[in-house]
């Protein structure tokens, strides 16, 4: 019976060491950081956690409709996503719905508080190709993050607050999830994480964040402790073209920004605005890349469980070859 057990024992310590080295390895997330004026070098931009973020979001809801509580609740949700990181000390909290005459995507200009804001637009000037959203952020002169905006388009796609999802809408929850990390300037080139800059109709898991999005805020807002961060793939400084490379096809080619003739919607920041101290950033063209495999936190922690089980059990077992007889 106890030859059993540890065999047992030592099948489970392989099966642990399977399981966990895809979740240690497959990982490939991005930040961002920026040169502030008179700085002599980059320093990755973070907000302050002394206090929690504020998200503001847009009254009218999805554009051309009244808005209702579902809309918004999905984006609340989306925040509590990201706030509930075990161990990332930034925090979010709702504010004031903002009416549609006071919408101001450089609200950082005008408006000493900082928040995100978040709102739907179908204005044509504004989608010149069926991208999902728009992102900005802005910095103070120490690369402190102050704000951000994340606008959806309303004009090129229908929504949905379906618990399911929907058939041909896009997921409001979700999208606003990756769009949210995308706004903090996380990255992810790898699939099965929200902050992979890749959209489709009817597709719920970007509700969910995956080890690179968890990695990503961990390293941004660590709380220390017996929490372990993982360095990023790379630091992209001041919109450095490729960094994060535009994600590619199994065959090496990337595909093209999506303009009616590609269905795969994008997210994009938009433009540098020259606004002083204050920068938009995340200007992105990534759509697609060969699918990669990303452990989840929960199986990293079984693996991590099975692990110690296998060490623990092949120690004993050369104590006891070693003892005398």
């Amino acid at each position: 019976m106890t030859w059993m057990l540890r065999r047992l024992a030592r099948w489970l310590g392989l099966v642990g060491f399977g399981v966990l080295a895809p979740a240690l390895a497959a990982h490939a997330f991005y930040v961002e950081s920026r040169t502030p004026p008179g700085a002599g070098e980059a320093v990755v931009v973070r907000y302050d956690t002394a206090t929690p973020l504020l998200f503001r979001v847009g009254a009218a809801g999805i554009a051309g409709t009244d808005g209702d509580d579902s809309e918004f609740d999905a984006i609340a949700a989306a925040f509590a996503t990201w706030d509930a990181v075990e161990c990332s000390g930034l925090s979010f909290m709702q504010g004031d719905r903002v009416p549609a005459e006071s919408l101001d995507p450089s609200h950082w200009m005008t408006d000493d508080t900082r928040y995100i804001l978040i709102y739907w637009t179908d204005d044509p000037g504004l989608w010149a190709t069926p991208q999902v959203g728009r992102f900005a952020f802005t910095y103070n002169e120490l690369g402190v993050l102050i704000g951000a905006t994340i606008q959806l388009n309303s004009l090129h796609h229908q929504w949905s607050t379906a618990p399911e999802g929907e058939a041909g809408k896009l997921d409001v929850q979700g999208t606003v999830t990756a769009l949210i990390g995308r706004s903090l300037g996380i990255t992810s080139t790898l699939e099965g994480n929200a902050t992979y800059p890749r959209y489709s109709e009817n597709d719920i898991s970007k509700r969910t964040l995956g080890a690179d999005d968890i990695a990503g805020i961990t390293y941004l807002y660590s709380t220390g402790g017996s929490c372990m961060t993982m360095e990023p793939e790379a630091i992209c400084a001041d919109m450095t073209p490729d960094c994060p490379p535009t994600p590619t096809l199994p065959d090496g080619g990337v595909i093209p920004e999506a303009d009616g003739g590609n269905p795969v919607p994008r997210d994009s920041g938009p433009a540098p605005r020259d606004s002083g101290t204050s920068e938009a950033g995340g200007d992105d063209d990534c759509s697609c890349r060969a699918p990669g495999a990303v452990g989840s936190s929960g199986i990293g922690r079984v693996g991590a469980g099975l692990v110690l089980a296998g060490l623990l059990a092949v120690r004993r077992r050369r104590r006891r070859r070693r003892a005398p007889r």
